[in-house]
């Protein structure tokens, strides 16, 4: 696991040297973060560790007096607090490796392969684009819904994160962090850069083509933020000004012209006419960097459902859904192609499959080999 984080990071280096001006690499980016997620992680772990304990206090025994000889007894001891250090300081530099690299994806390989995706993607759906396929069931709340569950990822991230930072189970801890690395590495660094594309929402501005099909979506996203905050506009406008320049207000001539229409009592989807949204503030400094293809959110989400259904198949079929629901609003909210989704889910199933087959291997290999006194 570690040496494969040191691969990774000598790339950096290396890639940081060889391009001095551009000042890629940053090592602190998430230091905050992950102080603050450690610590809600911790009151909440106690919290719900003290009510399961709570019913289990022997009649000659104090609360307090049990529940922290249990607490030392699970897991305040050395093993298991040196799990969780490794796993946070994993987590801490491959976070930040990974940030780095992709504020630097433009800059490695100008973006490429945005009208490749846009036919893909049509040829792909029988003629017509992913988000038009889902448009007929999009109204305001189901689109601020889904904005919802996109931004809880995050969350869900760090929450996953922690729990197998603490899992006793060994075997699927490592088949977890592995594949995790590998995923954020290969397909979040090696394969976003090789495949380098910026998404539906930016398509206008880097396509430089007149008819921009996702312009009707941005337009409709932006009607709907007037009356309904939808976070996903503040970050893409914030990510866009990160990388054209403060003065860039990210929206598009083509998707002002569909606002007009839609404002003028047009929509061709049926919704009620109202004005465009004035552009959103900046927000997400820290979320620095452009990338659609692959997608990691959805890369992510079915890691999630892979790993639940190791577990339990009640948590499975929970990851299952919000992963669908990341792959839905993924497309309805302009961030990706349905092909990122697609391909992400394909490769990250692939290197779950690989990794857990690789594990097992090796623990047939260790149990056969002959016992030395």
């Amino acid at each position: 696991m570690f040496e494969l984080l040191a691969i990774y990071l000598t790339a950096a280096f290396a890639i940081d040297a060889a391009i001095p001006q551009a000042s890629i690499l940053h090592l602190h980016v998430y230091d905050a973060v992950f102080a603050l997620m450690i610590e809600v992680y911790a009151i909440v772990f106690v919290a719900g560790f003290v009510v399961c304990e709570l019913r289990h206090v022997p009649r000659d025994r104090t609360a307090v007096g049990w529940i922290w000889e249990r607490l030392r007894m699970l897991y305040i001891n050395v093993p298991r607090l040196a799990s969780f250090a490794c796993a946070v300081i994993y987590g801490r530099v491959l976070t930040d490796t990974f940030t780095s690299l992709k504020a630097a994806i433009p800059t490695l390989h100008p973006y490429a392969w945005d009208e490749t995706f846009m036919r893909w993607d049509r040829v792909l759906h029988g003629g017509r684009q992913a988000w038009e396929l889902l448009q007929p069931f999009a109204i305001p709340n189901v689109t601020l819904i889904l904005n919802v569950l996109y931004n809880t990822w995050m969350f869900v991230l760090f929450g996953v994160f922690m729990w197998q930072a603490w899992s006793a189970n060994e075997h699927l801890r490592r088949r977890f962090f592995l594949t995790f690395g590998l995923a954020w590495m290969l397909l979040g660094t090696l394969a976003a850069t090789g495949l380098s594309s910026a998404g539906p929402c930016y398509y206008s501005r880097i396509s430089k083509q007149a008819d921009d099909p996702y312009a009707p979506l941005m337009a409709y996203l932006r009607e709907v933020n007037a009356t309904h905050h939808l976070w996903a506009l503040d970050v893409q406008d914030a990510l866009w000004q990160a990388y054209a320049g403060p003065g860039e207000t990210g929206i598009s001539q083509s998707e002002r012209d569909a606002a007009r229409v839609l404002a003028e009592g047009g929509d061709r989807f049926g919704h009620p006419a109202g004005a465009a949204a004035d552009d959103s503030a900046s927000v997400g400094q820290m979320l620095e960097g452009i990338s659609a293809m692959p997608s990691m959110h959805v890369a992510m989400a079915v890691l999630f459902a892979l790993l639940g259904w190791a577990v339990d198949r009640r948590l499975g079929l929970a990851f299952t859904l919000f992963a669908i629901s990341i792959q839905i609003g993924s497309v309805h909210l302009g961030w990706h192609y349905a092909i990122d989704g697609y391909a992400s889910a394909i490769a990250v199933t692939a290197l779950w499959l690989v990794v857990g087959r690789a594990l097992g291997a090796a623990q047939q290999d260790a149990r056969s080999q002959p016992m030395r006194s």
